[in-house]
């Protein structure tokens, strides 16, 4: 913290906190997004604690096969009778996924957008950024 009140000041150090304070709040995911977009201002790491909802994460995947079973049982929009699991592709699924997710493997896991969410627009955004009084 004491870095980043001396290289962008107390405002953004305080900004930070008021983010990483939201009830849901997810650190290992917040880090988990943090180094899939590869974030290096304190600015960024807001915008992404305020959209951590944007973001799917899946700790401890480590090829598409997993991602595409983690897919399939967990999001309903890809409801799959378990019954046919022997004959589906899952790495092929998670292969797909990734790639219409922008989907990356990071040191801690897979993380991807959700649908419709776009890493540029979070980090572009300036809505959370206000003038606030003493």
């Amino acid at each position: 913290m004491d870095g980043i009140i001396r290289s962008e000041g107390i405002y953004e150090a305080n900004t930070l906190l008021r983010a990483l304070d939201a009830d849901n709040m997810d650190l290992d995911k917040l880090t988990a997004v943090a180094e899939y977009a590869d974030v290096d201002s304190t600015k960024d790491l807001i915008a992404l604690a305020e959209h951590i909802g944007d973001f799917v994460f899946f700790k401890d995947a480590e090829d598409y096969e997993t991602v595409g079973r983690y897919f399939a049982e967990s999001d309903p929009k890809y409801d799959l009778n378990m019954e046919l699991e022997d004959f589906f592709d899952f790495n092929g699924f998670g292969e797909y996924l990734a790639e219409m997710n922008g989907g990356e493997f990071i040191s801690s896991g897979f993380v991807c957008m959700q649908d419709g969410a776009e890493l540029s627009e979070i980090l572009d955004s300036d809505e959370g950024i206000t003038m606030g009084g003493m």
